[in-house]
């Protein structure tokens, strides 16, 4: 038996499906430590996202100029002379 992309996307949802209805109630309890991990992840990916910005700052900026550019390519003069 073959599966193709689509009937495995299928099973996966019928099984959460699934397993979400016949779950019950939790009770559970949230530690100061589950917190104090929510935001060290917040910043963690506050601070990896800067420093990507800062990595690949050159490559935002000329896409950011390219965009604007009014369709001028590179090594094409513009209307301006």
């Amino acid at each position: 038996m073959r599966m193709d992309k689509g009937s495995v996307s299928e099973a996966a949802l019928v099984f959460c499906g699934v397993f979400l209805a016949g779950s019950g109630t939790a009770h559970a309890y949230i530690d100061p430590g589950s917190g104090s991990y929510a935001l060290q992840v917040a910043i963690a990916t506050l601070f990896g996202a800067l420093f990507s910005v800062k990595v690949f700052w050159h490559k935002i900026k000329r896409f950011v100029a390219n965009l604007f550019a009014g369709g001028t390519r590179k090594g094409e003069p513009n209307d301006a002379g």
